[in-house]
């Protein structure tokens, strides 16, 4: 391992602990945030489409209810009490 790959490393563990591209850039001591930039990009990217897939496989996806088992809009609650119907005096 060299310094070059050390350096890469600190990169990443500024990403690992929530830095952006700016916090590497003075952690790293560059003189401009271009040269971070250039050199870590693709590096940060990578790194946050891989968080990004892991809060995916996480997350519990809605189920659908097979057809059998789907309510009508329209339809009446099963537990809705009847109206008593109105006697008719005529």
């Amino acid at each position: 391992m060299n310094l070059r790959d050390l350096r890469h490393v600190g990169a990443g563990l500024v990403k690992a602990a929530g830095g952006d591209i700016d916090d590497a850039k003075v952690k790293l001591r560059h003189s401009s945030i271009k040269l971070t930039s250039d050199t870590y990009m693709v590096m940060f990217q990578e790194m946050d489409e891989a968080l990004a897939e892991g809060v995916v496989s996480v997350v519990p996806r809605a189920r659908k209810a097979p057809e059998a088992e789907k309510i009508p809009d329209d339809a009446e609650p099963e537990d809705a009490e009847e109206e008593p119907e109105e006697d008719s005096e005529e």
